[in-house]
């Protein structure tokens, strides 16, 4: 659990991306690795929905993916101040877009940002595409509906998760022994694994109005994997415990609060339905 800079510079992976976005090579290759293969992903049919030609998609993906790189050099540098950090962050997020409004004008820029507004399911959306054989693919109306489902499970749990959050400040606020906090910690990752199992009951509960048997099955394989996956960062707290030492109990230290994650599925599953 990392509860610092001094954590954060020690972890391997941070290590490892400082050398990276050091070496020349190894960052022409992070930028074509991220344009051709993440941006697809994250900005799923994006030339379709801004009515873009494939000249101006290149483009786009051309400006994100160096901003990102810009974005990763202000992340990993260290940097002893950390509101300092933040604000060139910042900074660098408004030059994107002011770069965005330049290259893509206000009428698409208009509809980029109301594209950004769905974008988490437009993300789930295509990845259950990638899942499903060809012959099963969704329909123009099955996508538009998953669509639908998926945004009032996300509002609720926007929702939910404010009310969690709220209430784990007050516990770290009136709490100072670092015991006590893991044990909220575990408590609260609980409480939010129940929800993500009865907001995936919900889910499966309404596609299966408007899925087939083969979609409507992958569907379900992908939420079992989700919250394997999630059951495990429960799991990992749970072992924080027990292999935390005895003298824990009248400590002062601060443990941070650890959300469960929401794990990135594969996009190729081994067996496609």
């Amino acid at each position: 659990m990392i509860t610092s800079e001094e954590d954060f510079d020690r972890l391997p992976e941070t290590l490892k991306m400082r050398a990276d976005l050091q070496d020349p090579e190894r960052r022409i290759a992070m930028r074509e690795e991220y344009k051709k293969e993440e941006l697809p992903r994250l900005y799923p049919d994006i030339q379709e929905e801004l009515q873009l030609t494939a000249e101006q998609e290149n483009r786009l993906f051309d400006l994100l993916a160096d901003f990102q790189l810009r974005h990763l050099d202000l992340f990993y540098t260290k940097e002893a101040e950390h509101l300092a950090k933040h604000k060139r962050i910042q900074e660098n997020e408004q030059r994107r877009d002011e770069a965005l409004h330049s290259l893509l004008g206000i009428d698409t820029l208009q509809k980029y940002r109301r594209y950004q507004l769905d974008l988490w399911e437009r993300q789930f959306v295509a990845r259950l595409v990638r899942w499903l054989n060809p012959a099963n693919a969704l329909s123009p109306e099955q996508k538009s509906q998953l669509m639908t489902v998926l945004k009032s499970e996300r509002e609720q749990a926007h929702r939910e998760s404010e009310q969690e959050r709220r209430g784990r400040l007050l516990t770290a606020l009136r709490t100072n022994s670092s015991a006590s906090l893991l044990e909220a910690n575990i408590r609260a990752n609980e409480s939010q694994f129940t929800r993500l199992e009865e907001q995936s009951r919900r889910l499966l509960q309404q596609a299966a109005s408007f899925l087939g048997t083969a979609q409507l099955t992958t569907l379900t394989r992908m939420e079992n994997q989700k919250l394997e996956a999630a059951r495990r960062s429960v799991d990992s707290l749970r072992a924080q415990r027990t292999n935390a030492s005895p003298g824990i109990q009248g400590g002062t230290g601060f443990v941070a609060f650890q959300a469960v994650r929401l794990p990135d599925l594969p996009d190729d599953p081994e067996a496609p339905s």
